[in-house]
């Protein structure tokens, strides 16, 4: 009497599916996944003649400080935004650099300036930072110009430290009530949504980093590849992710 062998069942068709979707995840996670960059790449890649580094409570901050030399000069300061860099008044500086003199600089946790060794990243922290800066700089007075979360460090320190403001200007200042019927950035939203911040510590799409300009400049014809590549290497700085 002959036996039967046991014929093998067939996959379900929804665990291949389950099984390819995983292995789609995978794939993408791969692709998606990039590493820090050193400090030192980005410092060959990001300063230039002009870039200076100097500890302030026990933090090194990346800064510049250009323009008008003379004592008459008044001082202009200006505070970039979440995600930003110095870089993004480079325009500001080629057209105000004769009439002022112009630091601006990095703030913790972002650009060149890194991670802040306690992770200490607020307002007050942020303010006093500025307070130390200037005071090592020998800035007493400064117009200050902000924009997004360097508005908001801008009016606060105004608030904190009104002896060393000459004036404001506020660009789109977060931390005032006020019409946000365009919606947050996309960048702020994810990095706010529990296990996708998480996620966007090691995994960050540049496409994340695109799609975030567009929505936040207001001609797109400014956003070129250079752009979002700097910005995208920014993010990628060694400790800026795991900051924000």
């Amino acid at each position: 009497m002959s036996s039967r062998r046991p014929v093998a069942k067939r996959p379900r068709p929804v665990i291949l599916i389950i099984i390819m979707l995983l292995l789609l995840c995978v794939g993408l996670c791969a692709t998606q996944f990039h590493a820090d960059i050193p400090i030192e790449e980005m410092k060959a890649r990001y300063t230039n003649e002009n870039s200076r580094f100097i500890t302030v409570q026990g933090q090194e901050i990346h800064y510049r400080l250009e323009g008008r030399t003379d004592a008459r000069a008044n001082t202009l300061v200006l505070i970039h935004g979440t995600a930003s860099s110095l870089h993004t008044w480079e325009p500001w500086v080629r057209h105000l650099r004769s009439d002022f003199r112009i630091l601006r600089y990095d703030l913790p946790g972002f650009g060149l300036t890194g991670p802040r060794p306690d992770g200490d990243y607020s307002l007050s922290n942020q303010t006093a930072t500025l307070a130390a800066l200037m005071d090592a700089l020998n800035i007493r007075r400064a117009s200050l110009a902000g924009n997004s979360l360097g508005g908001h460090i801008a009016w606060r320190f105004a608030l904190d430290y009104p002896q060393h403001v000459r004036r404001l200007i506020l660009i789109d200042p977060s931390g005032i009530p006020g019409d946000d019927s365009g919606g947050s950035p996309l960048i702020f939203r994810l990095a706010r949504t529990p296990g996708v911040n998480l996620f966007l510590r090691y995994f960050t799409p540049r496409a994340i980093i695109e799609a975030n300009l567009k929505q936040v400049y207001y001609n797109d014809d400014l956003i070129t590849d250079e752009l979002i590549d700097r910005y995208f290497d920014m993010t990628l700085r060694a400790g800026n992710r795991q900051a924000f």
